[in-house]
């Protein structure tokens, strides 16, 4: 019991500081590009901020609109990003020291059961589909990042 309270204590502190960053941050964030415009392989999307810094996008296509998400999602929260795949598939800790241990453990036995699940329930066409071009922009976006050089691509 004491595990599982420490362990949600944990998660909750991670949560309100990634929202504290969030938060804090939000208006410097992208002030650095305001327009996209991307043409790769069969992916093609224009991307402008409004004055309040939401971005409106123009795809040809669905599956053009989900790369843009993930390839902008990716500019404006890489660093969240990363911070939650480490958390789900617990390795906070390699990032924060061993005080995550407790954490990890609970979610690696989450993540375990968790996989187990999503393999034996395979995603439909369309949402496999949307799940690919979104991770695709992510990955465009790593690769061709001077700022995401220490991250790898997902899966």
């Amino acid at each position: 019991m004491r595990f599982i309270r420490l362990s949600l204590l944990t998660v909750a502190v991670f949560i309100g500081l990634v929202w504290i960053f969030d938060w804090g941050f939000r208006y410097y964030i992208g002030k650095d590009q305001a327009q996209v415009s991307i043409s790769h392989e069969s992916f093609k999307f224009e991307a402008q901020r409004d004055e309040l810094g939401v971005w409106k996008v123009k795809a040809d296509d669905e599956k053009s609109l989900w790369f843009a998400m993930g390839y902008l999602q990716t500019h404006d929260r890489e660093f969240q990003l990363e911070l939650m795949r480490h958390l789900a598939l617990g390795k906070l800790s390699e990032l924060l020291g061993e005080a995550f241990l407790n954490s990890d453990r609970l979610y690696r036995a989450i993540s375990r059961s968790a996989q187990t699940q999503w393999e034996q329930s395979p995603l439909e066409d369309p949402s496999k589909k949307a799940a690919e071009a979104f991770t695709e922009g992510h990955n465009f976006y790593v690769q061709n990042t001077k700022r995401s050089t220490s991250y790898r691509d997902w899966e």
